[in-house]
């Protein structure tokens, strides 16, 4: 069978059938199952196609049938019924991907079809296990029992991520059931549920999905309502099929947990995504500078010095010669260190990597909660006195790591030396009595997770297996989806509120999200009493998206509301230069002058404009007025040398260009204008000494590109007005050339 063929008409059945045209989606699925060998049973097709042409029959005939949209709609989900199974019966035969050896592994399993009675079993069998089990470490014979356990839960898992259609009779039983089961059981379960749906959509696994987001068990609530928002997300379109499943959604709203873990979702989604912000941070920026650092070099992997070294340089104590290299490192580990307290994953670039163990191409433990009775790690928690295993447990579940993470460390430091553990174990309790933990708070752990923990642990976890498994193609990636809630109906009814979108309007501006900010605000001046605050970070937004027109707009009414603000003048002046009105930019530098006459930013920045705008000698002035106060005096110097000729009074300028040369820190800008100075005063031989030490910096400015005379030519205008002849200039040009 041609597989890519297959794949073709199988996305292009799907997407016929989701814009409602039956005829072409039961032609895809007919060629299917022509590609298919033997030739499988066309009954369910050919009873589908025979009811379709009587509906439209029917319609052609003038038939008013009140019921006519209503059998439209069942005859499309029998066909997406049929296209999947037929999908997956190819997956069986032929597939090579994650979910296909399962389909296999599962195939002769006599409950895959049955999930609750499934569940139903495994929940007495694991009760009786932990029964028998209790906490202490196993031994011999207990270790039967949790490998017995685990076999339990990888059944669990791929059951659930290959089953069939469920049946309706089985959905409230099979809610329920979920909620018998051990937590990490029923964690694990619900993650396999919704691969399942997240690879074929089915009402009634999105319907249990449903029924546990009112869970009174946090962990299990976290991950139904998060595969339930994911499945709103990724299947909008064939949502809009089911009412019954959409009426249950929008009674969500009415629970206030809910609407709150909604945030917590919508914004664990955007700190997901800046996961590879801080990936990249920690390539490009801290671990060049950290293998730069002359003390690493020395100290290689002596974690101790690593931290002295940091200190020294964030408290300024290096030596002279590395010091800008040490403060540069000290920042952007500040920086670092501030994305992890705003929760932004920064382990994904450190751990991707340990994601190649053996442990992690058995697909359940992608998704499973941190145990360490797991066999993979239990040598790791062998510790008589309990000490080192309390230890280990602070590190893991202190730290903030996700359950993939804490795996991926375990099987690393089981593969250390015993004597290297043991100091990284005594630095852990070290660090914990400094936070004001103590190990034998680890019992009480999973107790004291707040929602939004869970929902970061989790997020991080579903962020590995969709950016880091080997079979992630065979996927959607869930996270390169549009985020946004306010884009898909279910979700919006839910949440939207004026306390939701401000919230969310301004964690999105903190993060950067200009675009989706916008949004938000845009439906809160919609609902709320425009204040000027929302309209300057509307504007704001729309300043950051490049649309300097509907910035000016909202700021221009903030500034009727709120007249005289300084943050507010300054954003409307670089809206104004972004649409180049000099006037308009002048007027707002003008009124901030006014506010702040001795700001030295406000002095530079109003000059400039002046000279942008032609009034050399107002724009004089203010530079005088810096070099007076003894700021930015070079910077300052330069803008009154060039004021000074422009004006003609080229007599003073040679005195500023003479000190601005005289000060050692010339650049070629300056060496140019004192060669135009020098040549409208008649010195044509100090006019050529300037422009050949010009061409001379140029060349050699590595910043700079293009023939050297380029910005010679481009002041013709200025010479002209100054007196000099057009045909010396070119004169001049050649002899700067020739003579260069």
């Amino acid at each position: 069978m041609d597989a890519d063929t297959y794949s073709t008409l199988y996305r292009d059945a799907r997407e016929a059938l989701l814009q409602r045209k039956v005829s072409d989606a039961l032609t895809c699925i007919r060629a299917m199952l022509y590609l298919d060998t033997p030739a499988p049973d066309t009954a369910e097709l050919d009873n589908l196609q025979t009811d379709y042409r009587l509906l439209l029959d029917f319609m052609s005939r003038g038939g008013n049938d009140p019921q006519r949209r209503e059998i439209h709609r069942r005859i499309i989900l029998r066909a997406f019924a049929l296209l999947e199974q037929i999908y997956r019966s190819s997956l069986l035969k032929y597939g090579n991907g994650m979910i296909a050896p399962l389909l296999r592994q599962m195939q002769n399993d006599p409950l895959r079809n049955h999930p609750a009675t499934l569940v139903a079993e495994a929940s007495v069998r694991l009760v009786e296990i932990a029964q028998s089990t209790g906490n202490s470490m196993p031994g011999t014979g207990e270790r039967e029992l949790e490998s017995e356990r685990e076999e339990w839960h990888i059944r669990l898992f791929n059951a659930f991520a290959t089953g069939e259609f469920l049946h309706t009779d089985e959905m409230q039983a099979l809610a329920k059931g979920l909620e018998r089961l051990p937590v990490t059981a029923g964690e694990l379960t619900l993650s396999a549920l919704f691969l399942s749906l997240w690879t074929c959509f089915d009402a009634n696994k999105a319907t249990v999905l449903l029924q546990l987001c009112e869970s009174e068990i946090p962990e299990l609530r976290v991950r139904a309502l998060t595969g339930l928002v994911w499945t709103c997300i990724g299947h909008s379109r064939q949502l809009t099929l089911h009412k019954e499943l959409l009426k249950g959604i929008s009674l969500l709203k009415d629970n206030p947990t809910v609407r709150h873990e909604l945030t917590l979702i919508q914004k664990q989604w955007y700190i997901s995504l800046e996961a590879v912000r801080a990936d990249k941070k920690m390539k490009e920026d801290i671990l060049p500078d950290l293998l730069g650092s002359k003390h690493f070099q020395r100290t290689r992997m002596g974690f101790e010095e690593v931290d002295a070294d940091l200190m020294d340089a964030l408290n300024g104590k290096s030596d002279e010669q590395s010091r800008k290299e040490e403060e540069r490192l000290a920042r952007n580990m500040q920086e670092f260190m501030k994305m992890s307290e705003e929760g932004i994953d920064i382990n994904l670039g450190t751990f991707s990597s340990l994601k190649k163990f053996p442990f992690f191409s058995l697909p359940a433990n992608w998704f499973w909660p941190f145990d360490e009775h797991r066999r993979e790690v239990s040598q790791l928690f062998q510790d008589n006195n309990g000490f080192m295993t309390r230890s280990l447990n602070a590190l893991l579940r202190y730290s903030g790591y996700c359950n993939s993470d804490c795996y991926s460390l375990s099987l690393m430091l089981q593969q250390m030396p015993q004597q290297q553990r043991d100091l990284i174990f005594t630095q852990i309790a070290g660090k914990m009595e400094e936070s004001g933990h103590t190990v034998e708070d680890i019992p009480h752990y999973r107790k004291l997770l707040p929602p939004a923990r869970l929902y970061k642990r989790y997020f991080e976890d579903m962020y590995r297996f969709f950016k880091l498994h080997p079979q992630r193609k065979e996927f959607t990636d869930v996270f390169s989806l549009d985020p946004l809630f306010s884009n898909y109906p279910p979700l919006k009814e839910l949440v939207w509120n004026t306390e939701y979108i401000r919230e969310m309007g301004n964690f999105l501006m903190k993060l950067g999200y200009y675009k989706d900010a916008a949004v938000y605000w845009e439906e809160y001046i919609k609902t709320e009493c425009v204040t000027a605050e929302v309209l300057c970070k509307l504007g704001y937004c729309y300043q950051k998206n490049k649309q300097p027109e509907k910035a000016l707009l909202n700021y221009q009414q903030a500034d009727l509301l709120e007249p005289d603000s300084k943050w507010l003048y300054n954003q409307l002046r670089l809206c104004y230069a972004d649409l180049n009105l000099p006037d308009k930019e002048m007027e707002c530098m003008l009124k901030l002058e006014s506010m702040e006459p001795d700001n030295v930013k406000v002095l530079q920045e109003t000059g400039l404009c002046m000279m942008q705008a032609g009034l050399f000698e107002e724009a004089a002035n203010r530079f005088y007025k810096l070099e007076f106060m003894g700021e930015k005096v070079w910077a300052a110097s330069r803008a009154i040398a060039w004021c000074l000729l422009k004006q003609h009074k080229t007599a003073q300028a040679e005195k500023y260009y003479a000190r601005i040369i005289g000060n050692g820190k010339a650049r070629w800008e300056d060496y140019l204008n004192a060669g135009h100075t020098a040549w409208t005063l008649g010195k044509t031989e100090d006019a050529v000494a300037f422009y050949r030490k010009y061409i001379e910096l140029y060349n050699g400015n590595r910043k700079e590109s293009g023939n050297a005379l380029i910005p010679f030519y481009n002041d013709r205008k200025e010479l002209l007005e100054w007196g000099i002849d057009e045909n010396d200039i070119d004169l001049m040009g050649d002899i700067i050339f020739l003579e260069s």
